[in-house]
């Protein structure tokens, strides 16, 4: 299992900036995922959430398949925030 970020990278938002951000997870395994399970945990979990487009909550990948997860920032300071996206 892989996660390949499009775009802007994650780790560079920006206060202010609010447009969602795109990550895709590939299983480069040879063997089905389980069904995945997506969540926001750490420090600034009330600044982003998993958005509602997600492809990827409840998904069972297969080899080389691949699903989107989308997320929203909403920064509540414009201080440093950290928060971790947990896939199971």
């Amino acid at each position: 299992m892989g996660v390949d970020a499009t775009g802007q990278p994650i780790t560079e938002l920006v206060f202010g900036d609010t447009e969602p951000k795109l990550l895709r997870v590939t299983n480069h395994g040879s063997a089905p995922s389980q069904k995945l399970s997506l969540g926001i945990t750490g420090d600034a979990v009330d600044d982003f959430a998993v958005d509602a487009f997600t492809t990827c909550n409840h998904q069972e990948l297969y080899e080389s398949e691949s699903c989107e997860v989308v997320i929203d920032y909403h920064p509540q300071t414009s201080e440093p925030r950290t928060a971790t996206l947990t896939i199971s």
